[in-house]
């Protein structure tokens, strides 16, 4: 096999006791040919310590304390990916792991497949303490099967894969930077951007599950809350600059598009109904009025109205979803009611 090198880029704020468990699993690949780009966020842990260590008994481990705004994972990962050099790149978080053969089964893939961009491989989450190497059937699987067009699928909210699954030509990402503007979902708007771009990908349907996602059970999970003002704001900002990219494509293609964005957007609008006040709500319709039909946003007004008096938590959230279903007819809000019944089902039986 080729020996190309590949570039890890990985952005750390304050998870030094899970920045080591993924540092080791690095240390633990099969495939040698690697530098490792940490990037710190400003940690007031024992991080940057941690990091120096190893860089001092490695020399293809490197850090790089953040020297400029704005702080966040995004602004790490473009001063990761100027700084490296390999052939090829992935971008993970510090708090998961991989397995030890994960770049050598990526760089295997890529070197056969040169007409692609980026490749998708198998990922899936585990809980802290369990062995994340044994599949559970209750864990979150990304990349795992080869989606025709994951464009509408991010665009509905549904991840057929992650930054993470993927492994990246460097050469074809190297005009896609992380947009420092994004507060939330920024491997979503990555995603979408190199899609939209046109970059090539395939999935790999054959490759064992290389990663392990820690996600919500993280001990510093950044993304605990998107209804903060600034955060709404990002959102919009987001949305507004996928649509600004979707009506560039032909008539057709941007409606299609556009059609399956209704559903993130309406999704989003449900979080908003149910922790923020009805100022901000008002922001996110005035929104969507610039840019979808009145039979639209009247039906997320009318959502407003009919939740926002209710005052009991648990209540407002089953309402919220039953009243969205019936206005909307989305088939994600079936299956969210769905498991509201099983729990009250099994809490009676």
């Amino acid at each position: 096999m080729k020996n190309s090198l590949v570039s890890i880029v990985i952005p750390n704020f304050n998870n030094g006791p899970l920045l080591k468990e993924m540092i080791d699993s690095v240390l633990q690949q099969s495939y040698k040919y690697w530098e490792l780009w940490i990037v710190d966020d400003g940690s007031t842990d024992n991080s940057v310590q941690l990091v120096n260590e190893y860089v001092k008994s490695d020399g293809r481990i490197h850090l790089f304390c953040r020297n400029r705004l704005p702080k966040g994972g995004q602004t790490c990962r473009n001063i990761g990916k100027d700084c490296c050099r390999g052939e090829y790149v992935v971008f993970f978080d510090s708090d998961d792991l991989i397995a030890s053969w994960c770049l050598e089964q990526r760089v295997s893939f890529m070197n056969s497949h040169p007409e692609i961009d980026y490749g998708i491989f198998p990922a899936h989450s585990f809980k802290t303490g369990n062995d994340p190497y044994v599949k559970q059937k209750t864990n979150v699987g990304f990349g795992e099967k080869s989606v025709k067009d994951p464009l509408d699928k991010f665009l509905r909210n549904e991840y057929p894969h992650t930054v993470w699954t993927n492994m990246y030509r460097r050469s074809s990402i190297v005009d896609i930077n992380w947009d420092e503007k994004v507060l939330v979902r920024q491997d979503f708007d990555y995603n979408v951007t190199n899609l939209i771009n046109g970059k090539k990908y395939a999935f790999c349907t054959t490759a064992k599950y290389d990663y392990f996602y820690r996600g919500a059970f993280g001990i510093n999970n950044v993304s605990k809350s998107f209804t903060t003002p600034a955060k709404c704001k990002s959102m919009i900002y987001l949305f507004e600059k996928i649509i600004f990219q979707l009506e560039k494509m032909s008539v057709k293609k941007c409606k299609q598009y556009k059609s399956a964005l209704k559903h993130y957007i309406v999704h989003h609008f449900t979080s908003l109904v149910q922790q923020t006040d009805k100022e901000t709500c008002k922001e996110y319709i005035d929104f969507c009025q610039q840019h979808f039909d009145g039979w639209f946003t009247l039906r997320l007004k009318v959502i407003d109205i009919m939740v926002r008096p209710i005052r009991i938590a648990g209540l407002k959230y089953i309402m919220t979803y039953i009243i969205t279903l019936l206005l909307f007819w989305y088939k994600f809000y079936f299956i969210i009611i769905g498991k509201q019944i099983r729990k009250v089902y099994y809490r009676l039986k």
